[in-house]
């Protein structure tokens, strides 16, 4: 489990934005759309370590565990059994999917122990791949993963990404596993009820319920496009790796963080979105490494100052402050400091975290 500093006021790029708003100006706004030629060249890797990888039919999941029809997906909170019964049909839906994961650290030359660690992790295709946080099985000389009918199985890292804390792992059981059904974390909701299942403390198969209490929050500006769901619902150190799952049993996040002081759970738990696992987990698989866009641009967000001043209608879209490199993506595109990128390649651009998720999550050429 990865804890965060406890001040989670995050600063936006646009910090002294209005400061700056006598140099900087709109000279235009901007629509970025990649036809012909990308903007997007540079790539990032990962390390990988095991055998190489090929590429990956995923199989059809089960079917999902049929809810009651007195039951709805968010079940009023006036009436506490159907509530109840609705945690109950999701968390057994996923529970045969989800694995405690053991490593130990070796020294290889000397084969001494050094260090023994556990998490989570749950299957995400029936023929053994199993996702789970990056700093879980760092390092591990040796990894088992343990099911909820207690088969343990040895597990090798097939791939990871570190700039998410993300890594896949593979396990040989000789037959199909119930892989999880992945939800659409794009529509998750401010508010709407999650469960967090994994092993705090070593404790397997632990359930705790919640709600999403924020979205697309940044807990490193120096990951900027790394953002997470928040939760209230208790995670703690065991907890990392396991899914987060709405009720209708979908797994639309991975807990990876808490804010703590104490070094436990105080309520504030962040999980990485379906869309940015499943993204990292496909390119894992597909070429073993993972790209990212770059466009070399500093954005910041437009404040309502900035646009009141400049007579933008609405203060959306990312500034952009300064192009970083004058043979950069950015700079042969055309862009310059002062201009407002309203829309990248289709999609609106609110702010200026927006535009970095639109461009790290966009396949290089």
């Amino acid at each position: 489990m990865q804890e965060t500093q406890p001040n989670l006021e995050q600063q936006s790029l646009s910090k002294g934005s209005a400061k700056m708003s006598k140099q900087l100006f709109p000279e235009r706004v901007v629509t970025i759309r990649l036809t012909g030629p990308s903007l997007i060249i540079s790539l990032v890797f990962v390390l990988l370590t095991g055998v190489g990888i090929g590429s990956l039919v995923v199989h059809p999941t089960d079917a999902a565990p049929e809810l009651p029809t007195n039951i709805r997906m968010n079940a009023d909170a006036s009436s506490p059994l159907l509530l109840s019964a609705a945690f109950a049909t999701a968390a057994q839906g996923i529970e045969s999917s989800v694995v405690h994961i053991t490593t130990v650290d070796l020294d290889g030359e000397r084969d001494v122990f050094l260090s023994q660690s556990s998490g989570s992790g749950f299957v995400i295709d029936s023929t053994g791949y199993i996702l789970t946080n990056y700093h879980v099985v760092k390092d591990a000389n040796k990894i088992k993963t343990r099911f909820a009918d207690g088969a343990i199985l040895t597990a090798s890292l097939v791939g990871f990404d570190e700039e998410t804390d993300l890594a896949v792992i593979k396990v040989n059981s000789g037959k199909a596993l119930k892989a999880s059904r992945i939800g659409d974390s794009e529509r998750v909701t401010v508010g709407d009820w999650v469960l967090a299942i994994g092993s705090p403390f070593g404790l397997e198969q632990t359930v705790t319920a919640g709600i999403i209490s924020a979205k697309e929050r940044v807990t490193d500006q120096n990951r900027n496009f790394q953002q997470f769901l928040q939760t209230d619902a208790a995670i703690n150190p065991g907890n990392s790796g396991g899914p987060l799952i709405n009720l209708a049993g979908e797994v639309i996040g991975i807990n990876s963080q808490i804010a703590t002081r104490k070094g436990n759970f105080e309520g504030v738990g962040f999980a990485v979105p379906a869309s940015i696992f499943m993204d990292v987990y496909g390119q894992l698989i597909a070429q073993g490494r993972v790209s990212r866009g770059y466009l070399g641009v500093y954005p910041s967000k437009v404040t309502s100052e900035f646009a009141q001043v400049y007579s933008l209608k609405e203060p959306n879209g990312a500034l952009i402050h300064d192009i970083t490199e004058v043979d950069g993506p950015a700079a042969k595109a055309g862009l310059k400091s002062g201009d407002v990128v309203t829309e990248f390649n289709g999609h609106l651009v609110k702010d200026d975290r927006d535009l970095v998720r639109y461009i790290v999550s966009t396949r290089v050429n």
